[in-house]
């Protein structure tokens, strides 16, 4: 049996109903009974929980599974990436699964570079703290949902803006293909101790490329993406997304790393084992189109 933290997210839910669909059985782990639904009616068990930081409900949590998927959701201010880390792995190791696949970020490796990325280099030091556990942290580039954002800004504005540098390339990936690579580990359980592998997406790409791939898509050639402050992007954060200014600034610091290059010196150069299949087009035709076009319609 598996346990997927995380099970109504984006990746979490892909890899629930892989594993479902391949004959096992699966516990899936959420704040919400409701948004679990669905994938309770496809088989899975349901386990709600109020807090990942509760140590006793975790091992409760993960009782008679062989392995689980990890990760950590958006934590308030005041909680610590490295707590909720060594509270799983403890939790894990307490409920007798030797094996973790955890999502961790791309840059993780790099201490305390890039602010909201150095809360993934916690939460693995977190798990590095209990040595019992076999864990293996996927460590993704940037994630292609992240375009979400920007429907409601296109469908009021006409226009999207960001605080990444516009003709600057930096990876993207598919959500569908991390939850692949996690499923895959999972039913092999071929990692010992303490392993990473970093996923690079199919390719880079600018924030200027993804307006212009979007515009074409949605029937707005002249759709441009302008560069902003990091004070102006704060503020966007804060009223776009209901980001505390702590949060928004931790985010801030991620993007001065990318575009200052320090995140771009990533561990592991682009090779067929860290490049994943989805490009940037199909995601938006498959994903972010039908997303736009039931916002339009509303």
């Amino acid at each position: 049996m598996y346990v997927i933290i995380g099970a109504t997210g984006g990746v979490g839910a892909v890899i629930a109903r892989s594993l479902l669909r391949s004959g096992h059985e699966v516990r899936v782990v959420g704040r919400s009974a409701e948004r679990l639904r669905p994938l309770v009616e496809e088989g899975a068990a349901p386990f709600v929980v109020k807090s990942i930081t509760d140590a006793e409900t975790m091992v409760a949590a993960f009782d008679g599974a062989t392995a689980a998927y990890t990760m950590a959701p958006p934590l308030s201010d005041d909680v610590s990436y490295e707590a909720v880390g060594r509270t799983m792995a403890a939790a894990l190791v307490r409920a007798n699964v030797g094996y973790a696949v955890n999502l961790s970020a791309l840059g993780a490796d790099l201490g305390k570079a890039g602010g909201h990325t150095a809360d993934y280099t916690d939460l693995e030091r977190g798990f590095a703290a209990v040595e019992e556990l076999n864990v293996l942290h996927l460590r993704p580039c940037l994630f292609m949902t992240s375009f979400y954002s920007w429907i409601g800004p296109i469908r009021k504005d006409g226009a999207v803006q960001g605080m990444l540098r516009g003709d600057l390339g930096v990876p993207r990936i598919a959500s569908s293909d991390i939850a692949d690579v996690a499923v895959e580990a999972l039913l092999a359980l071929d990692f010992q101790g303490r392993a990473t592998r970093e996923l690079q997406g199919q390719r880079d790409l600018s924030m200027d490329e993804a307006a212009a791939i979007i515009g074409r898509e949605i029937g707005m050639g002249g759709l441009r993406y302008a560069e902003v402050s990091p004070e102006e992007w704060i503020d966007l954060q804060m009223r776009r997304f209901g980001r505390s200014r702590q949060a928004a600034e931790r985010m801030n610091r991620m993007y001065v790393a990318w575009n200052d290059g320090s995140i771009m010196r990533t561990a592991e150069k682009r090779s067929p084992s860290n490049t994943t299949p989805t490009r940037f087009e199909t995601f938006i035709r498959e994903d972010f189109l039908p997303r736009y076009r039931a916002a339009a319609a509303e």
